[in-house]
């Protein structure tokens, strides 16, 4: 449900999609998300008017980041999806995985990205704490 936040309350628009942990995010007027379950979503932030879906496959736990006009899905397995933050289609840039395991919403800062992500099971699991991006100079 989309609703006014200028004190008013007044419902905008709303919709029948359940997503429970992901935050979602807006980004040139168009609302971003991707429920549970792995499946993306573009809406027109405005109306409600759905622009695309698409399965991305895995379960998600961790919000979504944009960077530019990126956006980082991290799956609880490790494995994220970049893809354009673009209302026309879905469109999927890259796919990597790291660790077992991924419930941390990564992080972007200095033109790095910090990823947090489990390696193992049981007892020999291990945070991990993995940042990507060009060296900086000193």
């Amino acid at each position: 449900m989309c609703i006014r936040v200028d004190g008013d309350a007044t419902e905008v628009w709303s919709n029948r999609t359940k997503l429970y942990e992901p935050s979602m995010l807006v980004s040139d007027g168009f609302l971003y998300a991707v429920s549970d379950q792995g499946i993306g979503f573009c809406w027109d932030a405005e109306t409600g008017d759905q622009m695309w879906k698409k399965r991305l496959g895995g379960n998600f736990s961790s919000a979504l980041v944009l960077a530019g006009d990126k956006l980082f899905a991290t799956a609880d397995d490790g494995t994220c999806t970049v893809f354009a933050a673009d209302s026309s289609d879905y469109i999927e840039l890259a796919k990597n995985r790291l660790g077992t395991d991924a419930y941390a919403t990564p992080t972007i800062c200095g033109g790095r990205i910090y990823f947090r992500v489990g390696q193992g099971d049981g007892p020999q699991r291990q945070e991990m704490l993995y940042c990507i991006g060009e060296p900086h100079e000193n």
